[in-house]
């Protein structure tokens, strides 16, 4: 558990770095809201919360810690706390389990199917008023089985599960079509409004000519209703990528129109990313300016060095850092 505990730090130092940029360019007034911190380092017994000109409010919730809120939107508080466990049945299966608590009441809970540790949870008051729940649960190398945004209305005794992030958001059998590949993860999770009634969340996909890298995914919450924002995806467009495969760049995703040619040692931006006919195309900035798209890897690209037989290139990139 402990080599799992630093992992996780390691993914949070990441997003930190990689939000950064997105929040400067996507919406100034934002701040990033850290959900799940390194309890290695003690920071996860804090509250934090942020505020941006559209009104949109984010907590980060701790377990076994009670907060006021406005959950069910009537005007009035309520005590909202929640606790999270595994149940390990000692052969293998480890289940977590989420359980929220209205006035010191259990009034919802969740089991994890899947094999999972824990759950994260996060308030999110957008700017119409209403509040929502967002409950992402964790497995091995911080995987998330699922990603749950929960509300509630005026009157209602329990919680409605109003979408599943990770089934709007990652390539299954049932949805092939999906933006992200099915090994993606939300950030640990990074939440920021940028706009009414907008959440984003930063996941970390693997692109076979990137590696790992972090693809922001907006969502419209309105109602009962959960709208994933469709391709193109912004990337983290601050950070320099050093090819030392060669490739071409076309003025659109499936073109023949060659607009610049990427050599080895040149250095790019990644900006967006997008899925035509179930293909990854990425948009790419060189240093004169020049923009264009240029698609996904089709194969991993595993390389030995000219230089040094024992080091390997991956990807495109020399930048690329491949997890499992």
């Amino acid at each position: 558990m402990k080599n799992k505990i630093k992992l996780a730090a390691a993914v949070l130092a990441v997003c930190c770095i990689s939000n950064a940029a997105y929040a400067d360019d996507h919406d100034k007034g934002i701040e990033i809201i850290l959900v799940g911190a390194d309890t290695e380092s003690g920071t996860a017994d804090t509250e934090t919360a942020s505020s941006n000109e559209n009104g949109g409010e984010q907590y980060i919730m701790t377990a076994d810690t009670v907060y006021e809120m406005d959950l069910e939107g009537d005007g009035k508080t309520e005590q909202i706390s929640y606790k999270t466990y595994d149940n390990d049945d000692g052969q293998g299966n480890c289940n977590a389990v989420l359980e929220i608590y209205k006035d010191g009441e259990l009034f919802w809970n969740c089991t994890d199917s899947n094999w999972s540790y824990y759950w994260d949870l996060a308030r999110l008051s957008l700017a119409d008023g209403t509040s929502c729940l967002i409950a992402i649960s964790r497995s091995d190398n911080d995987w998330n089985p699922q990603a749950l945004v929960l509300s509630m209305t005026a009157g209602n005794d329990t919680l409605t599960v109003l979408s599943d992030l990770t089934d709007l958001t990652r390539q299954s059998e049932e949805n092939t079509g999906n933006p992200l590949s099915g090994w993606a993860r939300t950030g640990y999770p990074v939440l920021l409004s940028a706009k009414e009634n907008t959440v984003t969340v930063p996941w970390t996909d693997t692109l076979k000519s990137t590696g790992n890298m972090t693809v922001y995914v907006d969502y419209e919450i309105t109602g009962d209703t959960v709208i994933q924002q469709s391709t193109p995806l912004l990337l983290d467009e601050q950070r320099v990528w050093t090819a030392w495969h060669e490739f071409d760049v076309y003025d659109a995703p499936e073109s023949e129109n060659v607009t610049f040619h990427v050599s080895s040692d040149d250095t790019v931006r990644l900006t967006a990313l997008t899925v035509v006919n179930g293909r990854s195309y990425l948009k790419c900035v060189n240093e004169d300016g020049e923009e264009g798209w240029f698609p996904d890897a089709e194969e991993y690209i595993h390389i030995p060095s000219e230089e040094n037989p024992e080091e390997y290139y991956q990807g495109y990139f020399k930048e690329c850092i491949f997890a499992g």
